[in-house]
């Protein structure tokens, strides 16, 4: 039962932290893309 709940809790973990990475990359891509905006408009 042991083993069994520790794998459970892996994929969980795994689940979770999988989650946040997309999150930030996300928010990452998302600043870059507004920055890029930001330098664009500058010149203008």
């Amino acid at each position: 039962m042991n083993e069994k709940f520790s794998k459970e809790h892996l994929i969980e973990f795994y689940f979770v932290i999988k989650r946040l990475i997309l999150h930030y990359l996300k928010n990452i891509l998302e600043f870059g893309i507004l920055s890029k905006n930001k330098v664009f408009l500058k010149p203008l």
